[in-house]
């Protein structure tokens, strides 16, 4: 992808040491990873890479918001999102790249390394799992009024679905 071009890095040119890259993550970022749903983000992604020979030790630190519908009443909500992952990198001899949770090998051949799937990851996996507009001082949902009177169940309506044959089963007692 060209769009995502600027999160690969080309560390076969680096010098020993620290490098720092800074990234600001929009919502086009989340469209190129096929993330539907989100309608803003904005989220600094500090990545440190100490590099040697044959290993890259990257931080990625990140902070911001994304703009999400509400689990319940659907309409949007910031999210606030912050975290700290590490990947290492070994630069090996094989021609496969061997994944794991936080570590992945490279060919000896291979120049630049993209960090995009990776900053995407930690991101989605620092949202939380249910998306829900916050509560108030006294403990009241902030969700559409609305859309929350629709969802409330009245307990009050008679259940027109009663079966005859599971109404007698009801009265079985079983010892």
């Amino acid at each position: 992808m060209k769009a995502l071009k600027q999160y690969e890095i080309e560390f076969k040119g680096l010098a020993d040491g620290s490098h720092t890259f800074n990234y600001v993550i929009e919502k086009e970022f989340f469209n190129f990873c096929e993330y539907e749903g989100v309608n803003q983000a904005h989220v600094e992604v500090v990545l440190t890479m100490e590099k040697s020979e044959r290993l890259l030790d990257l931080w990625f630190t990140f902070k911001g918001t994304i703009e999400l519908p509400c689990d319940r009443c659907l309409e949007w909500v910031s999210v606030p999102i912050e975290g700290q992952n590490r990947l290492v990198v070994r630069i090996g001899s094989g021609e496969t790249i061997n994944e794991d949770e936080d570590f992945i090998e490279l060919p000896e051949k291979a120049y630049k390394i993209d960090v995009s799937p990776y900053i995407y990851e930690n991101m989605v996996l620092a949202l939380p799992m249910q998306i829900l507009h916050p509560d108030d001082e006294q403990g009241n949902s902030t969700c559409n009024p609305e859309m929350l009177q629709h969802l409330t169940v009245d307990n009050e309506k008679p259940n027109h679905d009663s079966n005859p044959l599971w109404d007698a089963l009801k009265n079985v007692k079983l010892d």
